[in-house]
């Protein structure tokens, strides 16, 4: 397995411009020493092609891989035309992570606009498929994270569900370790699905290790499923990422080392 960050893990960072992604590229490089990176895209202050091939060039220059390409969809949304809305912004998406070498772009079901609603659910799975569509013909794999926060994909059956009625090799998992209501068996249930991998952080100890998560037992699932790609670190908390991150990221790799080891 490989280890990266989301540019979400410094959020307020490049929100605020305390730091622009040229920057942030070269701590993961330097500080960090990770082997890629994971690129929001509302990070991203142009969309133009020029900038995204500086971008690209910077994350080659710096020896990382760029994971994958995030955007923030919801087909969850109510009418016909705000859903299509939102496939077009995906079509847009595509083409970015195909400018900037990604060879995934993470993206979400969506969040229902009426709780329970089967008609909404429908919907999602044929904006999916479009979506599926689109991705083959950019040559760009879909990554669908679970998420839950009132949304479609809370539990792994809502996951396992969607791959069956949509079909399509195009759109995998985009699992992340702290978003699955139940936790471990999810995680458990729908590892074999993933392209992509957050690793959720909220609360990094002295040692770097995090405190709401198993991650011992998760990488051992992981290597079980014979995942063999990105980590993401996405760390959502209140600390410093400045200050913590490089401790979980040493924490992570040593445990790496360990799950690669162990036989």
């Amino acid at each position: 397995m490989k280890l990266g960050c989301s540019s979400q893990s410094y959020d307020a960072a490049l929100q605020q411009k305390k730091l622009d992604l040229f920057s942030w590229i070269d701590l993961c490089a330097e500080v960090l020493a990770l082997d890629g990176i994971e690129i929001e895209d509302k990070h991203l202050s142009s969309t133009e092609p020029v900038f995204l091939r500086e971008l690209r060039q910077r994350v080659a220059q710096r020896g990382l891989i760029l994971s994958s390409l995030t955007i923030m969809n919801n087909f969850g949304l109510a009418t016909a035309p705000e859903r299509a809305a939102q496939l077009d912004y995906l079509r847009r998406g595509l083409e970015m992570a195909r400018e900037l070498g990604a060879p995934v772009l993470r993206i979400f079901a969506g969040w229902p606009a009426q709780q329970n609603d089967e008609a909404l659910w429908a919907e999602m799975i044929e904006c999916l498929k479009q979506a599926c569509v689109q991705a083959e013909q950019a040559g760009v794999r879909l990554a669908l994270e679970n998420h839950n926060h009132g949304g479609f994909v809370r539990v792994g059956d809502d996951a396992l569900r969607i791959f069956e009625q949509v079909g399509s090799d195009w759109l995998r998992l985009n699992l992340d370790t702290g978003n699955y209501i139940d936790g471990l068996p999810s995680i458990e249930r729908t590892v074999s699905h993933a392209i992509h991998v957050h690793a959720k952080l909220r609360d990094i100890a002295a040692d770097g290790s995090e405190r709401t998560l198993d991650y011992p037992k998760i990488l051992k699932f992981l290597k079980r499923a014979r995942y063999r790609s990105f980590l993401s670190m996405e760390y959502e908390g209140k600390q410093d990422p400045f200050e913590v991150l490089p401790r979980a990221t040493s924490h992570l790799r040593k445990l790496l080392r360990e799950t690669e080891d162990r036989r």
